[in-house]
């Protein structure tokens, strides 16, 4: 019987090739959106699972009570002292590790004449018995315990030393603040696209903290340069946990802060702290892509469904003498439904040659580089077979409810009549179509506007014809004022800043900053804050609301700073200029206040933040308009 309805099928497909061509090219094209996009879901959920201790390992975060009344702001960015405290007070709390960005984003790595642009972490010795990171050569625990050690990628170690055993070997680290002579101690397999954290090398804490230049933000709980990860206990929930943790910032006199654990599966989709390591995705935006897979698929099974009941009357005499020569409903049900898998069959096939043409295309757009490996895949195969299952009783059943509920005498005597009664049933499916495809249209132009609202946002700040020029190592440091003169000589360029911040991305946080309010309150509440020099604000062209800008006729500048109108406001100043504070152990006083600008994601609210006075590593060329294409080519 199987092989007879099987042989009906395949006869009707090639009978009616253009019908049926167009139906399996509809289906295939639907199939190949939906597992495309749900292979990316799959990407995007499958974050940081690969690590043996996942479901212990928690990011610790924090919030200042101050902000707190009045936005909803949370940081990763947490002192040194954390990670030791937190082991050493909570039993829950079996190990720890702090990790830190380095203060540019890439630095060299050099090995003799080869050097190369490489992104990485200070971590300290705990970092590789947390995190199962696949290590090559090396010790877990040891190979970041001692100063100067390093620990770097397989293909770092290729690139700096071919087919050399690594272990041992002494390699330059350079970047603009720092320049150490390290060794390294371990190589590690490179990380899988799927993991919050992406890096080349591992620098171990204790060249940081041997580092005497560092000593402002080691052994103190007032500045906040480290993240810090945490191992529970396995079966310790994290709010039991969660409630330690105002007992224990009383017992370290933390007044004004509360922490709180965000589980490691968490961190890529439901994590936008401050201070994070990496730029993360939202749970929304992966529920509104499975919602828009499973329109697109359904789309294309209606189309099925309306043009194989519309087709019903060429099929009207063949249902009627099979019924006349002894067949039931359930027979012709079961004909129709294998013809339907045989077309999802067929369609899943054209689909994946669909996928595997427009896969790079797809990965250029979404910016990952997604690898689909069906047979190793258990979850991406077993979607294929449920797609063939979904495809098939979903765009088969209802042509098979109709066309095996035709009466004989009808059909064979007038389809006109009886067909009247999928009729309807068919404009219904065709109003769902056209709504579907609507609603994805009105979809994408609200996108398309989210976009457009994003790039002509006015941020507080001017980035169009202005360019800039990170200088990544010591050497280049020492002839900045050189090459800031040289710039200022072109006569296309209107201004030159050498910062340490930019208007995009103010890097630092303090998280006890001590201020007096106008009544005598004293308030602690944290704060972000960056260098910059005499000409930052008139380079970006950044609106001074009251006060100056940084002068060079004043020589008690040094010890001055200018803060944003948000900070003013939350503290209650009304008067804010001359006002008073200690900052890295010197009194610094506020000479200006510069109207509010974006310095991080729209998403954010503009935190309290303050500009002081010293040259940075970023050169700022604002160019005339019209000179910026010659001039950068």
């Amino acid at each position: 019987m199987f092989r007879n309805y099987l042989i009906i099928s395949f006869r009707n497909i090639i009978k009616n090739k253009w019908f049926s061509l167009t139906n399996i090219i509809g289906l295939a094209v639907g199939m190949a959106c939906f597992i495309l996009i749900l292979a990316y879901v799959q990407f995007e959920m499958s974050f940081d699972r690969f690590h043996e201790k996942a479901d212990s390992i928690h990011l610790v975060i924090y919030q200042d009570s101050y902000i707190k009344s009045n936005v909803e702001e949370y940081s990763a960015a947490t002192p040194e002292l954390l990670a030791k405290a937190l082991t050493d007070s909570i039993p829950e709390i079996v190990n720890a590790t702090r990790i830190m960005n380095p203060w540019t984003k890439k630095a060299v790595l050099q090995n003799n004449e080869k050097s190369f642009y490489e992104t990485g972490l200070y971590a300290d010795r705990n970092f590789l018995s947390i995190f199962s990171f696949p290590l090559i050569k090396g010790d877990r625990i040891e190979s970041l315990a001692d100063p100067n050690s390093v620990v770097i990628s397989e293909s770092a170690a290729k690139k700096l030393l071919g087919n050399e055993d690594p272990i041992g070997k002494s390699i330059e680290y350079k970047e603009r603040h720092k320049q150490y002579n390290l060794h390294i101690t371990g190589v590690l397999k490179n990380l899988p696209a799927n993991s919050h954290l992406q890096f080349d090398y591992l620098i171990s804490v204790a060249t940081l903290i041997a580092d005497k230049s560092n000593s402002f933000m080691i052994k103190t709980w007032d500045v906040g340069n480290f993240i810090t990860y945490v191992e529970v206990k396995k079966g310790s929930k994290k709010a039991i946990v969660e409630g330690k943790f105002p007992s224990f910032l009383k017992k370290y006199e933390q007044k004004g802060y509360q922490l709180y654990l965000q589980p490691l599966k968490d961190i890529h989709l439901r994590s936008h702290f401050w201070r994070e390591t990496s730029t993360n995705n939202e749970m929304k935006y992966i529920y509104l892509f499975i919602s828009i897979a499973f329109v697109i698929l359904l789309i294309a099974c209606i189309n099925y469904m309306n043009l194989a009941t519309a087709r019903a009357a060429t099929r009207s005499k063949e249902i009627g003498i099979r019924k006349v020569a002894g067949a039931n409903r359930t027979q012709l049900f079961k004909q129709f439904i294998g013809e339907s898998f045989i077309v999802a069959l067929l369609a899943l096939g054209i689909a994946l040659g669909l996928i595997k043409l427009s896969l790079p295309y797809f990965c250029s757009l979404v910016g990952i580089d997604i690898q689909i490996n069906y047979l190793h895949n258990t979850a991406l195969l077993s979607l294929l077979i449920l797609t063939v299952m979904f495809v098939g009783i979903a765009s088969g059943s209802y042509p098979a409810v109709v066309l095996s509920a035709l009466k004989p005498v009808s059909v064979l005597r007038d389809y006109a009549r009886s067909g009247k009664k999928g009729s309807k049933m068919r404009n219904i499916f065709v109003v769902v179509q056209f709504s579907a495809s609507i609603i994805l249209i009105i979809g994408t132009i609200i996108i398309f506007g989210q976009m457009n609202y994003i790039k002509t946002k006015r941020l507080g700040y001017d980035r169009e014809h202005v360019a800039v020029i990170p200088i990544r190592t010591r050497e280049a440091m020492k002839e900045k004022s050189v090459i800031k003169t040289e710039l200022l000589n072109f006569p296309e360029v209107e201004g030159v800043s050498v910062s340490g911040g930019l208007p995009t991305n103010i890097r630092s946080r303090l998280l006890g900053v001590k201020l007096e309010k106008d009544n005598g309150e004293k308030v602690k509440m944290q704060m972000c804050f960056d260098y910059v020099d005499y000409d930052f604000l008139d380079v970006f062209k950044i609106e001074l609301l009251q006060g100056r800008n940084f002068s060079r006729e004043y020589g008690s500048d040094k010890n001055a700073v200018i803060f944003n109108e948000t900070a003013v406001k939350k503290i209650g100043w009304k008067e804010p200029l001359g006002k008073k504070f200690k900052f890295m152990r010197e009194e610094y006083h506020i000479i200006g206040v510069v109207k509010d600008f974006y310095f991080a994601s729209l998403h954010s609210h503009i935190e309290p933040m303050f500009l002081s006075l010293e040259e940075g590593s970023n050169i700022a060329v604002r160019l005339k308009p019209g000179s910026v294409p010659r001039n950068i080519g």
